[in-house]
């Protein structure tokens, strides 16, 4: 049973960032940070989307603080492109 459930989208300034940016969190989908919840990511143009569910508040907050933690160090590596 799902308890919570976020939609967070972030917009890039163009295809080619969202690209990078999906690419490097992708593999991440794969070992994500428990079993009690669910990742996915979908990228249309320059905006990419992470859906993040949990089982219960724990799980689901620790899929938000990873996930915002990892997209917080791709967006400043990308800044020093």
């Amino acid at each position: 049973m799902v308890l919570a459930r976020a939609e967070i989208a972030i917009q890039f300034d163009d295809e080619r960032d969202a690209g990078v940016a999906f690419g490097a969190l992708q593999p991440e989908l794969q070992d994500g940070p428990g079993d009690r919840g669910r990742e996915a990511l979908e990228i249309d143009g320059p905006r990419m989307t992470l859906l993040i569910e949990g089982d219960d508040r724990a799980a689901f907050r620790a899929g938000v603080n990873t996930y915002s933690r990892w997209m917080k160090l791709i967006l400043k590596l990308m800044e020093k492109e």
